[in-house]
């Protein structure tokens, strides 16, 4: 991606100017700058924005992400995203992670330009260091650096959104992605890590947004060990479930748990 390319649609966090790129730092008119970190990623995040010290997907969980999507075994649902995406559309993926689903996304749909957000430099260094076509940013999604009305595509899979950024940043004619778990999502891993499983609803009424369309995703994965403890130590059940539980899961030598994906499109209603 060219450096124009990966400016364009930044702007700075402290008073939203433009960006442009001197040497590796970015600066807007009023001489606030960002580095471009020797990876290629940049953060944008302010300081009084954190709210903890280190934000977001610890080292542990980023190396846990990324070991169990060597596996391929979440593709599907890449797969399902990508039937959504048109050539040359620019895409913003709100909470990317390391970048395996960036990966898939741009290798499906090599016209697009990709711009990734997370909250954690972690995983943001890790998606930057392996995939040069994109563009990843270390950014809250409540504060988001780009510039309104740049986006074709905004995915959110899993993560947390505040409804007027999206709304600000969508194109007129632009969708939003959103991939939220179903109530049979990892049920199997639930009941060997808990007693008791609550039920999983994330279904939401957005005021705001038209329905396009909604799929549902579902597929049995054949777990073996090492990808049981990588599922594990990647969801927030490694600091939920006991630690007895934790140590008895990881220790079978295989598991069969479905996965229940929700895949929602949605267009905007409001006038922004």
């Amino acid at each position: 991606m060219s450096v124009t390319t990966m400016i364009k649609y930044l702007i700075c966090p402290i008073c939203s100017g433009g960006l442009s790129k001197t040497g590796q730092t970015l600066q807007c008119d009023n001489r606030h700058s960002y580095d471009i970190s020797r990876e290629g990623y940049i953060n944008l995040l302010l300081p009084q924005h954190k709210q903890s010290k280190h934000p977001g997907d610890s080292k542990e969980m980023v190396a846990s992400r990324r070991d169990f999507h060597k596996t391929r075994l979440y593709k599907p649902l890449a797969d399902a995203l990508s039937a959504h995406l048109s050539d040359q559309a620019n895409v913003l993926d709100l909470g990317c992670g390391e970048g395996s689903y960036s990966q898939w996304l741009l290798d499906s749909e090599p016209g697009i330009t990709y711009y990734g957000v997370d909250i954690s430099q972690n995983a943001i260094k890790s998606a930057a260091k392996r995939i040069p076509n994109g563009t990843f940013i270390v950014a809250s999604n409540w504060r988001l650096p780009v510039s309104s009305k740049s986006f074709d595509r905004i995915i959110s899979i899993f993560a947390p959104t505040q409804q007027d950024q999206l709304h600000r940043v969508l194109k007129t004619q632009g969708y939003w992605i959103n991939v939220t778990p179903g109530s049979q999502h990892l049920i199997e891993l639930r009941h060997k890590l808990f007693d008791q499983t609550k039920e999983i609803d994330k279904q939401v009424d957005y005021p705001g947004w038209r329905i396009i369309s909604q799929q549902h995703l579902g597929f049995t994965m054949n777990l073996t060990k090492p990808a049981i403890t990588s599922l594990i130590d990647m969801t927030p059940y490694i600091w939920k479930a006991q630690s007895t539980r934790i140590k008895e899961t990881k220790a079978l030598s295989a598991l069969s748990v479905g996965v229940d994906f929700q895949i929602t499109l949605r267009s905007s209603t409001l006038k922004v």
